[in-house]
């Protein structure tokens, strides 16, 4: 049996909570510099899978789309080993292209 180092995994990553109500933030990340910034700030105190003997009040937990990634500077080869439906790596242009967010269409198949 494999064993997980659960305080380093997300805690919404291996089973739902269960909670009834839920808040979602949008951020937009503007540059890498400030947005892993950002993330290095809130780390701690992100939701791991450890076992709760009692269930938090709320939890946080992070998400971050294939734009963010690549906000935050991941290489475009990384991105690119993405499931597509997680990546939209269909529409993943180069770097400084001339590609409009918002107008490119995925392709089907």
């Amino acid at each position: 049996m494999v064993s997980l180092a659960l305080t380093d995994i997300q805690g919404n990553i291996l089973q739902g909570y269960g909670f009834p109500l839920a808040a979602y933030l949008f951020l937009e990340v503007p540059d890498e510099s400030s947005g892993r910034s950002f993330l290095g700030e809130i780390v701690g105190g992100v939701t791991n899978a450890d076992q709760w003997d009692d269930p938090p009040a709320w939890t946080t937990n992070v998400a971050l789309t294939c734009a963010g990634l690549r906000a935050l500077g991941v290489a475009d080869t990384v991105l690119r080993t993405l499931p597509r439906a997680s990546s939209n790596r269909s529409v993943i242009a180069p770097r400084g292209s001339s590609t409009t967010p918002g107008r490119a269409r995925p392709r089907s198949g």
